[in-house]
């Protein structure tokens, strides 16, 4: 069986959830979505407006609790569109973006949780040089050096995924846009 090749300008997400149990699913996301934001709001304004909590360690949970809070908002309303509509139309470089930046922030949650084990580690191993070892420029310098770090690790596979050719169909089974793992999407050169 010969699969067609095609140019995509769009994708039709649409969300294979059994309609007997999308009202309950609707409810449960949209309870993980208000939860998530509020309570990552919560946990930035207070150690924001307290300046004792302005410190290395709660500047990593703060910086965790941000890179939480962009990755609900960029699936999760996109999600419940699909699931309350049923059909969604996106464009074809918006669903690149997408995927990028949700790639994105995986990568620089899995380096940011790296570097609160490192933390933790000098923090140990080297109890009274710590003050001076880990500072407020340090940390931030760090979570620079992530994002640079996952940036680089994510362009070139967003870039190749977008050389991709698509076979069979342009609506998806998905929520959310992904690159679609079992490969029926695509047809590889």
């Amino acid at each position: 069986m010969a699969n067609s090749s095609t140019s995509i300008s769009e994708f039709v997400l649409h969300c294979a959830v059994a309609s007997e149990q999308k009202s309950l699913i609707i409810a449960v996301v949209s309870f993980i979505y208000i939860t998530t934001f509020l309570g990552n709001m919560l946990v930035i304004l207070v150690i924001i407006s307290n300046h004792q909590l302005q410190t290395p360690m709660f500047f990593y949970i703060g910086a965790l609790a941000a890179i939480d809070l962009v990755t609900c908002n960029t699936l999760i309303p996109r999600m419940l569109t699909v699931m309350i509509f049923n059909f969604f139309p996106v464009p074809y470089g918006a669903c690149i973006l997408q995927v990028f930046v949700a790639s994105h922030l995986q990568a620089l949650l899995t380096l940011h949780l790296s570097l609160m084990a490192i933390d933790r580690y000098v923090a140990v191993v080297h109890p009274l040089q710590y003050p001076a070892l880990v500072t407020n420029k340090t940390v931030l310098t760090g979570f620079v050096i992530s994002n640079l770090i996952g940036a680089a690790i994510i362009i070139p596979l967003t870039v190749f995924a977008t050389e991709l050719r698509f076979c069979q169909t342009n609506v998806l089974p998905y929520c959310v846009c992904d690159i679609c793992h079992n490969g029926s999407h695509f047809l590889y050169r």
